[in-house]
């Protein structure tokens, strides 16, 4: 049996080289040099290269099948002498590239053979003895396998026309299969006793392991059929499928057999080429092109998406440049009470005068409301930017003042009391408070060299008064005690 599909193999293997090598110099004599140019040369259609190639393909074909098991098989034959029976076979396949498919197969094989059935009994005084009885057999698998494929002549030769191709198949799959013995010359299942024992041979559910390997020959008359022949000797791991087991010996099945392979979309796609009618140097030439002009649509749609933000930002440009001269044109604040002109009623008033929010003065009852009934009219106190708590140059005054009076007196201890005006919101006006203290904390430890432990910070968060942007109420209060 080994001996038998490993030199099935071996004559595939050699038919495969001879075949491929004949196609290849049969086409070369015949096209010559003029026609491998005009394929390097061959210019491609624009349309074709925006589109994706056909790769998709269905297959099928009828023929004859043999077993070869145990039964009627002598060990040097070549071939199985059991009976042919039509097989036939349906397959899909994705052709990556010229050189390697993948296909799902399915096969439908009925045998039949005749042969002995091996018993055994036990005769008189206990012996067992070894008997045959004479049967016939029919039994059908169905196969389902994946299988890899591979165009010998597309692997050896780059640039040669697709008339003929030559496919080096292997796979894994199952096959499900189920056998009937019969006596010899009916149509009786066997099921009897001879001495003493239970013959019936038959089986239904067997299940095995399937290895499928062969070759396909096809010739492409049109850009749609191709003409398929498909010989293929397919490796159970299984010894029972001729109802009966003998030794380590496996049975396996072949078949060849004729038929048509249709390339999904040809017809549809007049504009697109099947993969399979591709040489490796015309699918890379043209995958190469059509890859490039993926990249160039690619690149054009990264340009007019970048044309179209430019003419946003033309259109901003403007406006930022007129926000920008606003923000750089002073606003004239004649009396340098904090009001812009065009607000101010009272444009006249002191500079640094307490003013409401149209710059008129506010009356000392107003002030005192404003800045609380407990906080002193002489308190130290600096003053903030709207929103921050940076310090400013007149800071520096009330600083060297405080530091000189807690350096005079060791007994005084600093409570600081950060303020924010009615802007913003009560969570953030309470937190920019607590950084203003902190601030004015961090300047007298840092730069006067006050004991950090002698200061105690606030946050006090907004303060009762206008609506708006209030000068005095954006303030760190100094509050010495003993």
């Amino acid at each position: 049996m080994r001996k038998n599909y490993v030199v099935c193999l071996l004559t595939l293997l050699l038919c495969g080289v001879s075949l491929s090598s004949f196609a290849a110099k049969r086409e070369s004599k015949k096209g010559g040099e003029s026609s491998m140019d005009s394929l390097k040369k061959t210019e491609v259609d624009i349309r074709y290269l925006r589109e994706k190639c056909n790769h998709w393909s269905i297959a099928a074909h009828v023929g004859v099948g043999f077993l070869d098991g145990d039964q009627t098989q002598n060990f040097n034959d070549m071939f199985p002498r059991t009976f042919a029976e039509c097989s036939f076979g349906v397959d899909v396949e994705y052709t990556f590239n010229p050189i390697f498919g993948l296909y799902v197969e399915y096969m439908r094989n009925p045998y039949a053979g005749k042969g002995t059935y091996l018993y055994t009994f036990k005769a008189n005084g206990g012996y067992n003895y070894n008997q045959t009885t004479p049967i016939e057999y029919k039994g059908l698998s169905h196969d389902i396998s994946a299988s890899l494929s591979v165009n010998m002549l597309n692997l050896f030769y780059r640039y040669r026309k697709q008339i003929i191709g030559l496919y080096i198949n292997a796979g894994i799959g199952m096959s499900f299969y189920d056998a009937t013995a019969y006596e010899p010359g009916t149509t009786d299942v066997m099921d009897k006793v001879l001495n003493g024992t239970h013959i019936a041979p038959s089986f239904t559910d067997g299940r095995s392991m399937l290895l499928p390997v062969g070759f396909t020959l096809e010739y492409n008359p049109t850009r749609y059929l191709a003409i398929v022949w498909d010989t293929q000797y397919r490796l159970h791991v299984k010894d029972n499928l001729d109802c009966m087991q003998k030794g380590q010996n496996n049975d396996n099945f072949m078949y060849t057999g004729l038929g048509l392979r249709w390339k999904i979309n040809s017809v549809k796609y007049k504009e697109r080429k099947h993969v399979r009618d591709m040489c490796s140097g015309e699918y890379e030439k043209e995958m190469g092109v059509a890859m490039a002009a993926a990249n160039a649509l690619t690149v054009n749609n990264i340009n007019n998406k970048v044309d179209s933000l430019s003419d946003r930002i033309d259109k901003v440009e403007p406006k930022l440049e007129q926000l920008y001269n606003e923000s750089q044109r002073e606003i004239p604040d004649s009396d340098m009470d904090g009001v812009p002109d065009t607000r101010d009623k009272s444009p006249n008033t002191p500079e640094g005068a307490f003013v409401n929010y149209y710059g008129e003065p506010l009356t000392a009852e107003e002030i005192q409301k404003l800045l609380g009934e407990s906080r002193d009219a002489n308190m130290p106190a600096i003053y903030f930017e709207l929103g921050s708590s940076q310090l400013n140059a007149q800071s520096a005054v009330v600083f060297a003042d405080i530091a000189r009076k807690m350096y005079k007196d060791s007994n005084y201890r600093l409570e600081l009391r950060g303020y924010c005006d009615n802007v913003g919101t009560e969570a953030y006006n309470k937190g920019l408070s607590m950084r203003r203290a902190e601030t004015v904390r961090n300047e007298l430890v840092a730069k006067y060299g006050v004991d950090s432990k002698r200061i105690t910070v606030i946050g006090m968060g907004k303060t009762p008064g206008p609506t708006d942007n209030f000068l005095p109420n954006r303030r760190c209060d100094f509050v010495l005690k003993k």
